[in-house]
């Protein structure tokens, strides 16, 4: 009787390296398995794709061809698998192909089966070649950054132009303009021209070297935005320190107002982008910069009295706002407060146009004795506010007797026989004081002064 055959049961791991059709599979899929402990191994076809053979793969070779900057953390993380520290390990890393170029690998590993040396018997891993995605996402990424710049930009551009509508003095507004556009542009140095009546005016310059005087630089490009197409243009020049300068046109309703111009030492400094940045800023901020200077008319007019020349009480109290704000509060000042004795008499006897004629010359006679940060008005009808910053009661009395003795020596060809004085009451006091306060203990000193004969200078207490 013949024996009955024992059929050797295969183990798992020996079915799966036994069976052709899983192993076809397996190659296919970019599985492989692999006995550290018998050499034994099913590759992946991702090799074969990169240019290896299955002999340039074992002993894990594969080492060799990552890319240095994953290779570190590649051999650690191979490493502490291999000893038994961890039996499972994902992550990316870039192979080198035999062409040279480099693959993005996402490598997944797993150790099923290990000996009593914790070597690996059954080690299943699946590599896949995602470098097509890889650059997709780069793409997408740089097509991201590109928008999020284009937003910064446009972002940036229109908190310029809101922090530029936030000024109407035209040179405040260039000089505003210049610090904006240097937050958005590149360049050296920088310059913010007007178009009045055909005559060219420099509002503002930053920038320049010691020695360049930018009012000196010939304006070339303003002259050329009088063409038809006022677009930006690039001017390179013959010599000096600057290789090139961009011009962008400020056009308000079609018509051109102004020029910035923006300086580079650099060659090929101003890019497309660079010029397209340069447009749109001037653009937005040009709006802006338009109202300032139709402001200033307006408000020239409203700031200056039409009779003296002296400025209004309305920019007397927008001037001394600023001075207040941005002094210390320990920071003294005088008050002069001026009114012409017995005007009411000159104007009944001699006539209005001669009363004008009068505070006319007592207002220039006051304008010759101010220093320039003087502040002053026409305050009410005869009477002319002044600030002294700084001054003292000894400063402001001496001020105060200057302009009281100019005034009675001024002579009216017209009536030779009128001698006109005035009254000043003077109060010093520092920052911290209400300014309306200050002016009530001017005008209690003026009101001491004319009841003790006129024609004299009273301090306050």
């Amino acid at each position: 009787m013949a024996k009955p055959l024992h059929i050797k049961k295969l183990s798992l791991k020996q079915k799966i390296l036994k069976s052709p059709h899983l192993l076809t599979l397996l190659k296919g899929s970019g599985v492989f398995v692999k006995n550290y402990e018998s050499g034994e191994a099913i590759p992946n076809t991702i090799w074969k794709n990169l240019g290896y053979s299955d002999r340039d793969m074992k002993h894990d070779t594969w080492l060799q061809v990552v890319h240095p900057e994953d290779l570190e953390k590649t051999k650690n993380f191979h490493e502490r698998l291999v000893k038994g520290e961890n039996d499972l390990w994902e992550g990316e890393y870039r192979i080198r192909a035999r062409s040279g170029e480099y693959h993005t690998i996402r490598h997944r590993a797993i150790v099923l089966e290990r000996s009593e040396q914790k070597t690996p018997q059954l080690y299943i891993g699946w590599d896949v070649d995602i470098t097509d995605l890889v650059l997709q996402l780069e793409t997408a990424k740089k097509q991201l950054d590109h928008y999020r710049q284009l937003l910064q930009r446009s972002e940036e551009i229109r908190n310029a132009a809101t922090i530029l509508s936030t000024t109407l003095d035209p040179y405040e507004a260039a000089e505003q303009m210049i610090y904006q556009a240097s937050r958005i542009l590149t360049f050296d140095a920088a310059t913010v021209r007007v178009l009045e009546d055909d005559e060219v005016i420099l509002l503002a310059a930053s920038g320049f070297q010691s020695g360049v005087d930018p009012a000196c630089i010939p304006n070339l490009l303003l002259h050329s935005f009088i063409k038809p197409d006022p677009t930006p243009k690039v001017f390179a020049p013959a010599s000096g320190p600057y290789r090139h300068i961009l011009g962008v046109p400020i056009i308000k309703r079609n018509k051109l107002i102004g020029c910035i111009e923006f300086y580079s030492k650099k060659e090929d400094c101003f890019t497309k982008d660079q010029i397209g940045n340069a447009l749109l800023f001037a653009e937005q901020a040009g709006v802006a910069f338009a109202n300032a200077l139709r402001h200033r008319i307006s408000e020239q007019e409203a700031a200056t009295d039409w009779l003296t020349g002296l400025p209004t009480r309305r920019s007397f109290h927008a001037r001394i706002n600023r001075f207040l704000l941005e002094n210390r509060p320990d920071e003294t000042f005088a008050l002069l407060l001026i009114d012409i004795d017995h005007l009411k008499h000159i104007n009944d006897n001699y006539g209005h146009l001669f009363g004008d004629t009068v505070l006319v010359a007592i207002a220039g006679a006051c304008k010759e004795a101010f220093r320039t940060q003087d502040i002053s008005c026409r305050y009410g009808g005869e009477e002319i506010l002044v600030v002294l910053p700084g001054a003292d009661e000894k400063i402001a009395l001496a001020v105060a007797e200057r302009i009281r003795d100019h005034i009675q020596h001024l002579h009216f060809d017209e009536n030779p026989e009128v001698a006109v004085t005035v009254s000043i009451g003077i109060h010093c006091t520092t920052i911290q004081t209400d300014i309306r306060e200050a002016i009530a203990c001017a005008d209690e000193a003026l009101y001491r002064a004319k009841e003790s004969g006129r024609n004299r200078c009273i301090l306050y207490n």
